[in-house]
């Protein structure tokens, strides 16, 4: 009997350590909810390495402290992270996809200079006076909308007109 109280006090110690450096662990921290104010949980963000401490921030203010449920979320674009782990885990998938859609920017922006230097080398414009337009200024469309109009209305009073010399 003694030995099995032994065994069952050890048992309980170490469930109680584990339990402890279970709970301290800052992964597990809850982000603030609808804040981008990290001060409450600036102990548990100060135990965070470098890296992991930026990618929470950055999570928190791409969030705006907003979390959605699953079943809510853009598939793109989850923000349903609710501790500092899961949002660690989330950035760095975003950083992941913001990396590809980079890459194929650049990669469509090269191809574009190599399309356009032939003509870049051939053709020179410069700005010799620049007149800002205002802002109250007709937009083109508007314009472009006036001129037909008054078109159609002085192409009518021309036929009519037509019509009545004939009639006399």
């Amino acid at each position: 009997m003694d030995s099995a109280r032994w065994i069952g006090v050890a048992a309980a110690a170490v469930v109680a350590v584990f339990l402890i450096i279970h709970l301290r662990d800052p992964h597990r921290t809850a982000l603030p909810f609808g804040s981008t104010d990290l001060t409450p949980v600036k102990a548990q963000l100060d135990k965070l390495p470098d890296n992991e401490r930026e990618l929470v921030e950055e999570y928190v203010q791409r969030s705006h402290g907003d979390v959605l449920p699953l079943r809510f979320a853009d598939p793109d674009n989850p923000l349903t992270a609710r501790t500092f782990g899961e949002a660690i885990a989330l950035e760095r998938q975003w950083r992941d996809k913001q990396k590809v859609v980079q890459a194929g920017a650049d990669a469509r922006l090269s191809d574009r200079e190599r399309e356009l230097a032939p003509l870049r080398a051939v053709v020179s414009a410069t700005v010799a006076k620049r007149d800002p337009i205002p802002a109250s200024a007709p937009t083109p469309t508007a314009r472009n909308a006036r001129c037909r109009a008054t078109s159609r209305t002085s192409s009518r009073r021309r036929s009519r007109s037509k019509t009545t010399k004939k009639a006399t």
